[in-house]
């Protein structure tokens, strides 16, 4: 297939685009370097000379330079990674965030219906559920985000249902849990500079750049009182995208699926795994609790899971050693 894949200089991103490659998809990458590297770019052009072509684009800018800029390539599927993803970021300029997340994703709707692409795969968020919720949360489960993050992706979603109601678009939305570990091959891996999520403080304080990881709370209604994620490897995300690929002809409207391990981890137990994965003794303070955060996070996949045949296969202790291997001084 012709493959667009937007945010592809990012971690999620280029890991898509380099296993798509591999299985001889042609790929255009999109990315403006927001929060993501160059790096990233070169070693997709380097290794996939032939099948693999890049645009410096925003895609938030308007509709009409959108579109003229990108109908040169005429894509069968379009996966749309990019956005910005920091929750304390989008507290501080919730405008920014507004802005830029639904204008790309509104653009990106307008430029498939204006070249006839009609299968498009979003990745949303399990920030998307409301704090209320029974835990695990599946699908059916409320949705009312509570960071300004969570209200941006919940109204993509909207947007891309709407969308599909009125167009021939068929499409997929991935609610994504807490994306960890690395590529098997190393290539790609998340860093401080573009992420700063619980794993990379970790490597932070690990590699010594950092004195401390701040826990932010240790008075919620959890096992040990800090707050809890459910961590799923980069792997198993890749393997759940392309099991729904496979299966691209039997989606019609809109399909919404949570991608999470259905392990429920809180932030002392991560840091506990990673010191015995990897033999390092860390440093951590307990601080106050960020605005917007929900104190437990657990995934329902089951309608994957039943969907697709997909599942896990990797823990907590390969995302640890997996990080940590890629990212030693």
């Amino acid at each position: 297939m012709n493959i667009l894949v937007t945010g592809s200089a990012g971690f999620i991103g280029a890991s898509f685009c380099y296993e798509a490659l591999k299985n001889n998809h042609k790929v255009l990458g999109v990315d403006n370097y927001s929060n993501s590297s160059r790096k990233t770019t070169r070693i997709l052009k380097n290794i996939f000379k032939k099948n693999f072509s890049f645009l410096e684009l925003n895609l938030a800018k308007s509709k009409k330079m959108v579109i003229e800029d990108l109908k040169f390539f005429k894509p069968d599927l379009i996966l749309h990674f990019a956005a910005l993803k920091s929750i304390s970021a989008a507290e501080a300029n919730p405008d920014l965030y507004w802005e830029n997340n639904i204008n790309a994703t509104t653009n990106l709707l307008n430029f498939a219906e204006e070249i006839g692409c009609s299968k498009f795969i979003f990745s949303s968020s399990a920030a998307v559920y409301g704090e209320n919720n029974s835990q695990p949360v599946n699908e059916e489960s409320i949705l009312k985000p509570e960071s300004i993050y969570g209200k941006t992706k919940l109204e993509c979603e909207n947007l891309i249902k709407d969308f599909c109601k009125d167009n021939t678009l068929d499409a997929v939305i991935f609610r994504f849990f807490n994306v960890c570990g690395c590529h098997k091959d190393k290539f790609f891996y998340e860093t401080s500079k573009t992420s700063q999520n619980l794993m990379m403080n970790i490597i932070e304080v690990a590699n010594k750049r950092k004195e401390r990881i701040s826990i932010y709370g240790n008075r919620f209604s959890t096992n040990d009182g800090s707050a809890t994620r459910d961590y799923v490897h980069i792997e198993d995300l890749l393997s759940a995208h392309f099991k729904v690929i496979s299966m691209l002809k039997n989606i019609t409207f809109c399909e919404i699926f949570n991608l999470g391990s259905e392990k429920e981890v809180s932030v002392l137990e991560f840091i506990k795994t990673f010191e015995e994965t990897n033999g390092i003794k860390l440093t951590y303070k307990i601080s106050e609790p960020r605005p917007g955060e929900l104190p437990r996070s657990l995934s329902d996949t089951t309608k994957l899971k039943n969907y697709s045949n997909w599942r896990v296969e990797k823990n907590l202790k390969d995302m640890c050693l997996d990080s940590w291997i890629a990212q030693k001084k």
